[in-house]
């Protein structure tokens, strides 16, 4: 017995570690859109000693029938559909691994120091992408006259900045609720991630963390007069530093008639029309990129949820959205506050394609984890 109850504790350290590891180790990913590409030991490192852990408990563990069935339901999709639509293998390998991770991560048992770890390791992946990317201030649209800054992975590749905002996001509020739950600590961290995020010029990030900070300011939940007066000041300060071509691109310009959103509309138009063609079962596993390509080059959906649609229609989209849905409500009972993660997730997974992308699956394993955890993480 005694055997079995420290082999379970490592095993589940080992799981911890290995999604630790795969977040501070994001940054040498190098595929532009964080695609797993060849950047997935560590998630088969961590199914691989959840495995053994269920093996070693012989499959007892404290799980709902509803979990087994919402997350299990994808991978029910992923394989009814490579049956009957065609798909790229590395679309299947790739949501393969992560639904599966997903499904196995929801039925293993969490501790609060481990969840510490693992929020720890998310903040430290963020300060590290920040780091490089003031350190190296390149620009990877300077042909184009555009002022947004990048992190470049060799002399000429650069991950794409709307994703690494994206990925910045999340660990950005969470050092911002843990500043406002009391922890002076998160002051500069929640500063330092935030510097390149208006770098990149990603208003898919930079909206939600405004709004969700306004948010807190104008509702004063678990705000003081002191931090209100110190957001007010650094917001001015990042307004009077803040080049005028960001400020603009920031608050100026109109959403809907800047170019890159009018791109953006017409490429989500296209993406329906792709869906629209086959609407019940999807269009297979098949990159949007080569379905779109009738209507020109380049061309991508440019919304996470619009992938769904199009891999799989609407039978498959209900479980995908299902299971996203059952992730959100966890959260949301654990606490209202966590109202902010999933508006800035969602908000930022609608403007770009990243259902395989470890952008997306990253947020998605941490939020299942707080959420079965029922931890609160500005009062930690």
């Amino acid at each position: 017995m005694k055997f079995g109850m420290n082999t379970s504790r490592y095993l589940s350290w080992i799981v911890t570690l290995a999604l630790s590891l795969n977040m501070v180790g994001l940054i040498l990913a190098r595929t532009k859109f964080f695609f797993l590409g060849t950047y997935y030991i560590c998630l088969v490192i961590a199914v691989a000693a959840i495995g053994a852990y269920l093996l070693v408990n012989r499959l007892k563990v404290e799980v709902k029938v509803r979990d087994l069935v919402i997350h299990g339901l994808p991978i029910l999709v992923v394989l009814l559909s490579s049956l009957v639509r065609p798909y790229d293998p590395d679309a299947l390998k790739a949501y393969g691994l992560i639904l599966v991770t997903l499904f196995l991560v929801s039925v293993m048992p969490f501790s609060k120091e481990q969840v510490e770890c693992l929020t720890r390791a998310y903040l430290l992946s963020a300060l590290i992408f920040s780091i490089v990317m003031v350190v190296q201030r390149k620009l990877p649209y300077e042909e184009y006259n555009l002022l947004r800054y990048g992190i470049f992975f060799d002399k000429e590749q650069f991950y794409d900045i709307n994703f690494t905002a994206a990925y910045l996001m999340i660990p950005n509020l969470i050092a911002l609720y843990r500043f406002l739950g009391g922890q002076k600590l998160y002051l500069p961290i929640w500063l330092v991630i935030s510097v390149p995020i208006v770098m990149t010029g990603s208003r898919g990030a930079v909206v939600p963390i405004v709004l969700v900070l306004l948010y807190k300011l104008v509702t004063k939940k678990g705000i003081t007069l002191k931090q209100l007066l110190l957001f007010v000041g650094i917001l001015g300060l990042f307004a009077l530093f803040i080049p005028n071509e960001l400020l603009e691109r920031f608050f100026a310009k109109s959403y809907v008639k800047d170019g890159s959103n009018i791109k953006r509309f017409s490429e989500w138009g296209y993406g329906f029309q792709i869906f629209l063609e086959n609407p019940i079962l999807g269009q297979g596993m098949v990159a949007p990129i080569r379905l779109l390509s009738k209507f020109g080059t380049g061309i991508t959906a440019h919304n996470s949820f619009l992938v769904y649609l199009i891999h799989f229609g609407i039978l498959g989209t209900i479980a995908f959205m299902g299971q996203l849905l059952h992730i959100f409500i966890r959260l949301w009972k654990v606490s209202k506050d966590y109202i902010g993660l999933i508006f800035a997730f969602v908000f930022a997974m609608s403007l770009i394609e990243a259902t395989t992308s470890l952008i997306f699956v990253i947020p998605l394993l941490y939020f299942v984890i707080i959420g079965k955890t029922n931890t609160n993480l500005a009062k930690m």
